[in-house]
Formats: structure tokens, C-alpha cells, sequence
């Protein structure tokens, strides 16, 4: 199956239900649906138990209310009680379920068996799952902020960002915001427990939408594939990784967070491969963002050789050292050209 249209209902979704939708200020479930109403196209069902109506919009008590089918769930209830809404939930009613809740693989004790009940139920239902352990997804061209994001940068056919740290997708905001640059899309894949980042990376590479990706990854299951995948895709457009996890300290980090082992080569982030293929190999998230805002100005050069023009012949001296220092070539103008 076409990756861009299986993951079309949870970019584009025309129905989106949010569990523990609130009326309270401040609760999660109010900044949701707060943020839905702010662009969101399609269809809102705020569930509630007692409430009729959250923020003006008619409320349902259970999911088995809503009529239809319903493209993107977003929970926003505590682990346990996530798991008891999916035993409740009909089959094949939801196609993805935006898992937010902590409380799964990240957790020392019992939240491995947790999280293994909470994909096998959603299996049994036909239901997608990102997450849990995430802060959300954006789409920024669609006017769709399904994340804790206070909001949406603008939106733009540029860079889309698969992370698995809900602070970088906060990082991004604020970069976004602060040099004016445009997102297509961003999600936050946390503990990765059913969607792969594969599958995700696949789809970004399909998009129309993305013309950079951007990774930021603690864990990559399996690296090889990956990579390949990743260096295929480069081919056409931009493809820029941010490996955590690349020491011995770092993993333990990286573990803690998510509860994914992150094992590579190496050093830990498959440095002995960073020179094979087209992936753009960025030291920080920081870096990344800084060479996505070089490529959304300005495409990938075809080769490597530079050509200097400046009013300064110190600073002209400087970036001559600094682009050979990097790799790059900087050769002397013919006669013509410097006539």
C-alpha cells in the first residue's frame, strides 16, 4: 500500500474524537479542543461522561456514541485508563489513535507489560498507534495542531521533523517561530510502540508537502534498513539525522526517556557510516534546524565546489578556510570570470 494514502487519515483526518475533553481552562483536554478550533477543517467530538457540550460543541459520552467511523483518537487520560477505554472501544471504529499518555515503555516497573496490552488491544481493533509517551503531531498546512504546542508555526511545502523527544518538538516551535521559517509537518513518535519510524520516514518520503526531513531519533530499531531507506530517499530530497544516544552515558539517557535500548556501531550512532550515501549527519537538534533553514533558502548544491564573492578580503580569506575545512572545494576563477 502507497504510504501517503495509509497515513492520510492521521495527517489529514476528517474526524478527530479527544478523550477527556474539558471545559476547565488549563486541563489538557481544553487546550485540544482550544487548539483544534483553531483551524482544524473537519469534524471535532469532545468526549465526556457528564458534559453535553465542551467549548460550545456538542459532547459525546463514550466514543460508541459518535456515528461513523472516526480517523484520529487523541487520549488524554492516564495509562490505566487508557487501556480500559480501548477494551471498550468497537472494532474497527478508529483507524489511529494519537497515544499522549505516559506511564508505558518508560517505566522501570510494569510499563513494558502495559505497553504490550495497549498495542495488542488496538491490533485487536484495527487501530494505528503513535506513541505513547508524545506530546503530538502537527500539520501545519492542513491548519492542524493536535499537540501541546501553544501553537502552529506557518505553514509551508518545506521541512517535516519525525522526533522522539516531546521537548525538540517544542524546540522546533519556538525556531520556527523565531526565524520565521515554515513547517509542513512535525510528530513525535515517543516510545515508538506500533508505528516504526520506518513506516513514518516512508511516508514523509511520498509527500508531496516535505521537501526536507528532519530526524531527531533515540532509537533506531533497526539501523541498517533504516539507514538505507533514509540514504534511497535522500536521492531526492533532503535528508537530515540528529542520532542520540551515540555514548554509553547518553543511552542510558536515551533508555530512561523512552525505554527503547538504542544500540548502533561505533560510537553508538552509526558514525562509521556517516560518510556512505546522502543522509546529512547533524551533531545537534540545533544544527539540524539551522542546515533545514540553509535548504529551505536554497536547494543542495550539485557538487562541492564554491564559488566566494565579497566586499571583505578577511572575511573572504575566513570562509575560504572554513568551507575547504569542511570539505569543500574553493577553485580560482578563470581570467574571463575575474575580468
Amino acid at each position: 500500500m502507497n504510504q501517503s494514502l495509509s497515513f492520510n487519515a492521521f495527517f489529514n483526518p476528517e474526524s478527530i474524537a479527544v478523550i477527556g475533553a474539558s471545559n476547565i481552562e488549563g486541563k489538557m483536554g481544553n487546550l485540544f479542543i482550544r487548539h483544534l478550533l483553531d483551524g482544524f477543517p473537519g469534524k471535532i467530538y469532545p468526549v465526556h461522561p457528564t458534559e453535553s457540550r465542551i467549548l460550545e460543541i456538542k459532547a459525546y459520552p463514550d466514543v460508541s456514541s459518535i456515528p461513523g467511523s472516526i480517523d484520529l483518537v487523541i487520549p488524554l487520560i492516564p495509562s490505566m485508563m487508557l487501556i480500559d477505554f480501548l477494551g471498550s472501544c468497537p472494532k474497527e471504529k478508529i483507524k489511529f489513535l494519537l497515544a499522549i499518555p505516559s506511564g508505558f515503555g518508560e517505566v522501570p516497573k510494569g510499563g513494558k507489560d502495559l505497553e504490550k496490552k495497549l498495542i495488542c488491544l488496538a491490533k485487536e481493533r484495527s487501530i494505528r498507534v503513535i506513541g505513547p509517551n508524545s506530546v503530538g503531531m502537527l500539520n501545519c498546512t492542513y491548519g492542524l495542531n493536535a499537540s501541546m504546542m501553544p501553537a502552529m508555526p506557518s505553514g509551508a511545502k518545506g521541512l517535516s521533523i519525525i522526533t522522539q523527544s516531546g521537548g525538540f518538538g517544542m524546540a522546533v516551535y519556538m525556531y520556527c517561530q523565531n526565524h520565521q521559517m515554515g513547517l509542513s509537518k512535525l510528530c513525535d513518535l515517543g516510545n515508538t510502540a506500533d508505528i516504526s519510524l520506518l513506516e513514518m520516514l516512508n511516508f514523509l518520503g511520498h509527500d508531496d508537502d516535505t521537501r526536507i526531513i528532519g530526524l531527531y531519533l533515540e532509537s533506531i530499531p533497526d539501523e541498517e534498513l533504516f539507514l538505507a531507506r533514509a540514504n534511497e530517499i535522500a536521492e531526492k530530497k533532503p535528508v537530515i539525522l540528529t542520532k542520540l544516544g551515540r555514548t554509553q552515558a547518553g543511552r542510558r539517557a536515551s533508555f530512561a526517556h523512552i525505554g527503547i535500548n538504542s544500540v548502533g556501531k561505533g560510537d553508538g550512532g552509526g558514525s562509521d557510516r556517516k560518510d556512505q550515501g546522502r543522509v546529512i549527519w547533524a551533531q545537534t537538534g540545533l544544527e539540524m534546524l539551522n542546515i533545514s533553514k540553509g535548504l529551505s533558502w536554497q536547494p543542495l548544491p550539485r557538487g562541492k565546489r564554491v564559488g566566494i564573492i565579497t566586499g571583505s578580503g578577511g572575511i573572504g580569506a575566513e570562509l575560504t578556510d572554513l568551507c575547504v575545512e569542511h570539505g569543500l572545494e574553493v577553485p580560482e576563477f578563470s581570467e574571463k570570470l575575474q575580468e
